[in-house]
């Protein structure tokens, strides 16, 4: 990270981080239409970032195309939503429950066992509160 992309801290520099307004988000083509496609932002822009910096002509449609490229490839193939059936969808809410309801080192043995047996580098399953 460069100087200028930097913001310094007491006790160290800081990367610039910012978060969209709503109203931007609600009222910007390209982001509904990625929406709409069910692309997420953050490929959206990484697909916008990607083109920039090739120094290519930068289109509407170049961009999404790209953004579902990489959402396809990304970790979670794309985020999808569904299960294929609601028998999975069951075992999967039960599996969930019971893993909330273990004593929080449980947990953490759990996810330690998730990771490497599933060969993550990080597994995250925090409850939110």
């Amino acid at each position: 990270m460069n100087n200028n992309s930097e913001v310094s801290g007491k006790k160290k520099p800081y990367g610039l981080q910012a978060t969209l307004s709503n109203d931007f988000v609600n009222n910007n083509k390209l982001l509904i239409t990625a929406k709409n496609l069910g692309i997420s932002g953050a490929s959206l822009f990484k697909a916008f970032a990607q083109q920039i910096s090739l120094g290519v002509k930068v289109t509407e449609s170049n961009v999404l195309k790209l953004a579902a490229e990489i959402q396809k490839n990304s970790r979670a193939f794309g985020k999808s939503k569904f299960f294929s059936d609601k028998k999975k969808e069951g075992i999967a809410l039960n599996h969930i429950r019971w893993f909330l309801k273990l004593p929080s080192d449980e947990q953490s043995a759990y996810r330690s066992l998730l990771k490497r047996e599933g060969n993550f580098e990080n597994v995250s399953m925090t409850r939110k509160k």
